[in-house]
C-alpha cells in the first residue's frame, strides 16, 4: 500500500498489520494547505515518484489517487482499476449557476479542475463502486465503464458471540432497551437527522429504544454539534449516545450489542 501518509495506530492496526505500507510523505511545500486542489496535486506527485517497481493492477482507492496510479501505469505499464465511494464535491460547484459575481471566479475554478479531473479518468482501465446508487452518480459524470462490486465478509469474524452486557453496560443500556447502533464516519450525509427524528417518535410512543451512534467526527466536528442539539431540541438527549471513534478489534462488539443496525444514508 502507497500512501502520502498513516497512522499506525489509528488505521484499523488489526488490518493493516498484515500490509506492506509504504509511506510518500507530502510533495512540494508542505507547510501549504490551500488552495485543496494544489496541495493534493502535489502530493499526488510525490507519491508516483516514490513507486519503484511495477504491478499488474494499480488500484487507487477514492479520489485523487487515480493521477498518482495513472503516472505508474505510464513508468510501469499495468492496469489502473479506480475505486471509489463518493463523487468530489467539485462536481457540484462546477454546474452551479447564478449567484452573485463573487462566486463566478470560484465556479470557474471548479470547473476547471472537473475537466483537469475528467480528462484523467477517460484513461482508467476501469472504475469500482459500491453500490447502484454510487454508480448512476458516476456514470453521469465519467467516461467509460463503471461496475459495482460488492464488498465481502469475512462470516467467521462475526461467528463468535460476546457478552452484550459490556458495551450496553459501557453506556449505561440496560437489558430492556430496544438499542439501535449507527455504525460509520459522521458526515452530512448520513442523513443522521431522520435517525434522531425516528427516535423521537418512537420514545414519544413510550417504546423503550436508543439510538447509539458509533464513529468518529473528526472531519466534520460541526455535524457532531449539529446532531446533539437535535437531540436537545426533540428531547432526546439521554437516548441518542455519541460513542466516538471505535478501535478495529470492538466492531463485533457492538454489533452484537445492539438489536438493530440502522444505515440512514
Amino acid at each position: 500500500v502507497y500512501t502520502c501518509a498513516y497512522s499506525r495506530e489509528r488505521c484499523y492496526p488489526d488490518s493493516c498489520e498484515r500490509l506492506d505500507v509504504r509511506v510518500a510523505g507530502r510533495g512540494w511545500f508542505p507547510g501549504l494547505r490551500k488552495p485543496t486542489f494544489l496541495r493534493r496535486y502535489l502530493d499526488m506527485r510525490k507519491l508516483a515518484s516514490s513507486i519503484h517497481e511495477s504491478y499488474d493492477v494499480w488500484n487507487p482507492h477514492h479520489w485523487p489517487p487515480h493521477w498518482a496510479a495513472l503516472e505508474a501505469r505510464r513508468r510501469f505499464g499495468g492496469a489502473v482499476v479506480w475505486m471509489c465511494n463518493d463523487v468530489p464535491d467539485m462536481y457540484e460547484k462546477a454546474h452551479e449557476n447564478g449567484g452573485p459575481h463573487r462566486y463566478a471566479l470560484r465556479r470557474y475554478w471548479h470547473r476547471f479542475l472537473y475537466n483537469y479531473d475528467r480528462n484523467k479518468v477517460k484513461n482508467l482501465d476501469g472504475i469500482v463502486v459500491l453500490a447502484n446508487v454510487a454508480k448512476q452518480s458516476f456514470s453521469a459524470i465519467y467516461p467509460g465503464r463503471v461496475e459495482v462490486v460488492r464488498s465481502g465478509v469475512d462470516r467467521q469474524q462475526f461467528d463468535t458471540r460476546f457478552r452484550v452486557e459490556e458495551i450496553r453496560s459501557r453506556f449505561g443500556v440496560s437489558k430492556d432497551v430496544f438499542l439501535v447502533l449507527f455504525l460509520g464516519i459522521l458526515m452530512p450525509h448520513r442523513r443522521l437527522e431522520d435517525a434522531i427524528a425516528a427516535i423521537a417518535q418512537l420514545r414519544s410512543r413510550n417504546l423503550n429504544v436508543k439510538l447509539l451512534v458509533a464513529g468518529s467526527a473528526a472531519n466534520r466536528p460541526d455535524y457532531l454539534t449539529l446532531l446533539q442539539r437535535l437531540g436537545r431540541e426533540q428531547k432526546v438527549e439521554s437516548a441518542v449516545i455519541f460513542a466516538g471513534r471505535l478501535p478495529e478489534g470492538e466492531l463485533k462488539q457492538y454489533y452484537d450489542a445492539c438489536d438493530v443496525f440502522l444505515l440512514p444514508n
